[in-house]
């Protein structure tokens, strides 16, 4: 830049524009020639940048007949020229930053570059791919399944197609086009019988279509008794055919002792209007000699081997509180219970209950390998004790879960067993008892215990020859009526399994340990709990509540107790404060919660569960044990 200075200021422009090779001829000046000084000034030397390249176009991937379009981003003087091509040869209607190709064919394939030039340079960009798939016709991979519900029940038809997008669906119910189905899923909400037939679906593209094989939509009549009576439902459940639902309209019906029976035909949905809709009142004794098969139920259901029962909207009040009959004399012969399920019922739901004030029983369920789900219920005042003479009989359980006394493997986190989940319990001698090698999974409840169930473990299991098999108990919550109450947490005779995620108010212990069988003799005795996992359980410290309380003032939360039993019953033997070793809980909700009639859904996981009709509550803040 000096030396351009230099010889303007001593020749001129005519000397600066030889000296820089731009001109052929300039004039000739007297070394003693004065500089000449310009009294216009010159423009500003314009400098032209090469271009550069700093996005390159990227490859691509495309149906037949889909737009693809390639674009560059270069810096440079402009104007800047464009030139693509396509595995060495240019493309003539390429000519800018972007090149588009509007409807690719197989031709188009290749490896696309793009040169930027200007006056100053050219640059050519690095390659990119354009791959041109070729359209695929549909093919269906999962054809539709026949599906049965009962009237009112939601019913769902899917199909699994491939091909080269956009699919489009079309279904259709014997022949004639069904507008509302459009998608790969086709949902009736609330199934009436003339929406029964054959479903198919045509899948199409714009290369081809395809016809589904034929689904058949099967809608059972709904049975409606003439009222909630004793005598009209039983006519209802008696005139259901296998697979029909029975429907118990609103109302309030003193059933006195009468029992409703039913052996099961087949699948069998029975409704009420719901709960405090549908109330069903006994208001009369019921004899404890009743043989065991007649407990004194209000509706007994017999399941038969394939048969699936499902239960709800209803409200069944026991005569605990009937005048008359809430002495101790009066109710000391009396077996009043809700519902009872006998025999291997599989896949049954009991949901939106309300069972109050039996004596024995809310809900009873007795039978070999029996699995379920009981969920959205609430369980409240079902006791049968006396505060005076300890020859009493003794009872009051929300939910009963028996065997049929068969040994049964230790299985836990799988579907086999009978699960409790999402309820709410209050005033109950015992929230859940088991026995008889029954199996269950109690978890997501809401309990609440009373002054006279306080000295009752809230959740039980007995032990013995032919005890409980299994047990999981966890992420539910316990708290009293009120801060003076003291209540017994989970209570544990036998069986095998896991206690975790707890949350436990004004309850001293998380478990109280013991055998049904007397500890004496040789290890083990029969029945007693040998495979115990407590973790990340809550619990109350309370000051005088000391069984559990370790040399160095640490609290286990477990209280052994019996007559000898802390020899059979040994922490690192027998239970254990950690996880249990690749155990896995079952999905929650369970997945019958989220079924189509009896079809089974992919489970939700859900960790706060949703009660039915009352939301989850806090309980006052406690000091925690753990």
């Amino acid at each position: 830049m000096s030396k351009v200075v230099a010889l303007l200021a001593r020749w001129g422009k005519g000397a600066l524009l030889a000296s820089l090779g731009l001109i052929a001829i300039c004039p000739v000046y007297s070394a003693l020639a004065q500089p000449r000084i310009m009294s216009t000034p010159y423009p500003a030397m314009r400098v032209v940048e090469a271009p550069a390249i700093t996005t390159h176009p990227a490859s691509a991937t495309v149906s037949q007949g889909a737009r693809a379009t390639f674009g560059v981003v270069a810096t440079g003087t402009a104007p800047l020229a464009y030139r693509w091509s396509r595995n060495g040869a240019q493309v003539p209607a390429c000519t800018q930053a972007a090149c588009v190709i509007a409807s690719a064919t197989a031709a188009d394939a290749g490896s696309y570059t793009v040169n930027v030039s200007n006056a100053a340079g050219a640059v050519t960009s690095a390659a990119a791919v354009l791959t041109v798939t070729q359209n695929i016709a549909p093919s269906i991979t999962t054809q539709p399944a026949s599906v049965t519900v009962n009237e009112g029940a939601r019913a769902t038809f899917s199909v699994v197609a491939t091909g080269t997008a956009p699919l489009a669906y079309r279904w259709s119910r014997n022949g004639a086009q069904v507008p509302a189905c459009t998608q790969a899923t086709c949902v009736i909400a609330s199934a009436t019988a003339a929406d029964a037939g054959s479903y198919t679906v045509n899948v199409s593209n714009t290369v081809g279509a395809v016809t589904s094989q034929v689904a058949t939509l099967t809608v059972n009549p709904l049975n409606v008794a003439k009222s909630c009576s004793a005598a009209d439902v039983q006519a209802a459940l008696n005139s259901a055919p296998a697979g029909g639902s029975v429907k118990i309209p609103a109302g309030t019906c003193d059933w006195k002792d009468s029992m409703v029976a039913l052996t099961l035909k087949g699948d069998l949905t029975v409704s009420g209007a719901g709960m405090g809709q549908t109330v069903i009142r006994r208001t009369t004794a019921v004899s404890a000699s009743t043989s065991e098969q007649d407990k004194g139920f209000v509706l007994r259901f017999t399941c038969i081997a394939g048969s699936r029962l499902d239960i709800s909207g209803m409200s069944l009040i026991g005569n605990d509180n009937v005048s008359g009959l809430n002495t101790d004399a009066a109710r000391r012969d009396d077996y009043d219970s809700g519902v009872g399920l006998l025999g291997p019922c599989r896949d049954f739901k009991v949901h939106g209950m309300e069972f109050n004030e039996f004596s024995n029983s809310g809900l009873y369920l007795r039978g070999a390998a029996q699995r379920g789900v009981i969920y959205q219920n609430e369980f409240k005042s079902n006791f049968k004790c006396s505060s005076t003479d300890s020859s009493y009989p003794c009872y009051g359980y929300g939910v009963v879960v028996y065997g049929d006394g068969s040994a049964r493997p230790l299985e836990l986190g799988t579907a086999e067993s009978v699960f409790v989940e999402a309820n709410y319990f209050h005033d109950n001698r015992h929230s859940i008892a088991s026995n008889n090698g029954s199996r269950y999974v109690f978890r997501y409840n809401d309990i609440v215990s009373s002054q006279r169930a306080r000295n009752w473990a809230e959740i039980d299991a007995h032990g013995g020859s032919r005890g409980s098999s299994s047990w999981e108990i966890y992420n539910n919550t316990l708290t009293t009526e009120s801060s003076s109450v003291i209540a017994s947490s989970v209570g544990i005779r036998g069986g095998d399994g896991v206690i975790f995620d707890n949350t436990f108010f004004r309850y001293p212990y998380v478990l109280y340990l013991t055998s049904d069988t007397s500890c004496s003799g040789s290890y083990p005795v029969a029945g007693q709990s040998r495979s115990v996992h407590l973790w990340n359980n809550t619990w109350t410290t309370i000051n005088g509540y000391d069984a559990d309380k370790q040399p160095d003032n640490t609290r286990t939360g477990v209280n052994v107790y019996g007559s000898g039993c802390a020899q059979y019953l040994q922490q690192g033997r027998d239970w254990y404060l950690f996880k249990r070793p690749n155990y896995n809980a079952y999905p929650y909700p369970h997945p019958l919660r989220n079924g189509n009639g009896f079809q089974v859904a992919p489970p939700v996981v859900q960790k706060t569960p949703t009660y039915h009709g009352r939301p989850s509550r806090t309980p006052p803040a406690v000091s925690a044990g753990k």
